[in-house]
């Protein structure tokens, strides 16, 4: 959803996490411009993109969820993955509203818009509108039954998407929101399982299942099967801990990790990279 006319955009984070280039398409013009992650909250799925050299776009007209009321009828607005270039609307009602819903292993959304029409893969991002077209959320999940149909579609408030924004914007940055490019270790990670606590004698910390050529962990010494159990002095107990301990640091900072593997503990100091959006 284009916010401003110079092109600064809403969308989910897990629409650009892992990019490393980006680019816009907007409606009735041709081509497509590059835009940069401004910021963003990956715990709260909310990014903020810049699109460059943009000007005189349109945007969209921005309502509350606050007056929303079970039975209100709304329109979800997107660009299905299976559609090419073509945005869609189907329309529903909104069926619940303040649903937590799991999004993932560890990842929990909290107070989403529950409705009733149906969303399809790549419409993460676009609007939810009111009976007047003014925005009142952004779609983010959808629930699917057995056969693949959609059972319900879920939404984040505008109003807790555009506080975020406004921190971004204004350069706030806190343990959920990252502002301005990420850093980045180098790392791909899950949550330790008990046979490999066992193992390597550690309660709790992100088990290392990838590592990037020459990134950061690649040259500190990470391998495969090492758990990350501390970041500049603070406990990894998770995914979940890992991850903002990283990203939500200036790249080029240095810092301590603590890991352990076969060979026993270690702890280094490496300097973060510069990396995709998270």
């Amino acid at each position: 959803m284009l916010l401003t006319p110079n092109g600064q955009v809403l969308t989910n984070n897990h629409v650009v996490a892992g990019a490393t280039r980006i680019w816009v398409t907007v409606e009735g013009r041709p081509g497509a411009l590059e835009a940069t992650v401004l910021g963003a909250a990956p715990l709260d799925d909310v990014a903020l993109l810049q699109v460059r050299g943009a000007s005189s776009l349109p945007t969209v007209r921005v309502a509350t969820s606050s007056g929303l009321r079970v039975g209100d009828e709304v329109v979800a607005l997107g660009h299905p993955s299976l559609r090419g270039d073509r945005a869609v609307l189907t329309t529903g009602e909104v069926t619940a509203l303040g649903r937590d819903v799991l999004v993932g292993p560890g990842e929990r959304l909290q107070d989403l818009i529950e409705t009733d029409a149906p969303v399809r893969p790549g419409e993460s991002g676009g609007a939810l509108v009111n009976a007047v077209g003014e925005v009142v959320g952004m779609i983010t999940a959808s629930e699917r039954t057995a056969f693949d149909r959609v059972r319900s579609s879920f939404a984040i408030p505008v109003e807790r998407a555009l506080e975020i924004v406004e921190d971004i914007r204004a350069g706030r940055e806190s343990h959920r929101v990252v502002v301005g490019p990420a850093a980045f270790l180098g790392v791909a990670v899950r949550d330790l399982d008990p046979s490999t606590a066992s193992r390597v004698g550690v309660d709790a910390g992100a088990l290392v299942v990838g590592v990037v050529p020459g990134s950061p962990a690649d040259r500190a010494g990470l391998r495969d099967g090492s758990v990350i159990t501390r970041v500049a002095g603070e406990a990894v107990t998770s995914v979940g801990s890992l991850r903002p301990a990283i990203y939500t640091r200036e790249p080029g900072k240095r810092v301590t990790v603590t890991w352990v593997d076969a060979t026993g503990v270690h702890t280094t100091s490496v300097t973060l990279a510069e990396g995709p959006a998270v």
